[in-house]
């Protein structure tokens, strides 16, 4: 789908200018731009401490080897949100696979073991 509307996007804009016209860009001033917050505060997102991350991070590996990194902390981080959200489980199974799948082949099961792992860490609550 984002193929064809790339596609048709492009097909439009050669047609543009085959009969001449040439695109026109608004300028637009930056006090028009809408100002953007960060959703979560960082400081707000549940962490573990040095001991909880030690755990984690040898739990994930355990999983994968590919886990055992730290950026593997920061994507714990966003699970616990999703946990903390009190969402569909599923829904959070599936977000921590994409979230963590990449360098490591992470199935479902793999995703469901480390939402486990998450919420028996002790550190992913509210505050």
């Amino acid at each position: 789908m984002a193929l064809a509307l790339g596609v048709a996007l492009a097909v439009m804009f050669m047609v543009g200018l085959y009969l001449g016209g040439r695109p026109t860009v608004k300028q637009i001033s930056t006090v028009d731009l809408p100002v953007v917050s960060e959703a979560v505060p960082t400081s707000t997102i549940p962490g573990p401490d040095v001991d909880q991350a030690e755990d984690l991070l040898h739990g994930l590996g355990r999983i994968d080897r590919e886990l055992d990194r730290a950026r593997s902390i920061d994507r714990a981080r966003n699970t616990c949100l999703d946990i903390l959200a009190e969402e569909r489980r599923a829904a959070v199974v599936e977000r921590t696979r994409q979230r963590f799948d990449g360098t490591a082949q992470i199935s479902t099961a793999d995703a469901r073991a480390i939402v486990k792992l998450i919420e028996a860490g002790g550190w992913c609550r509210n505050a």
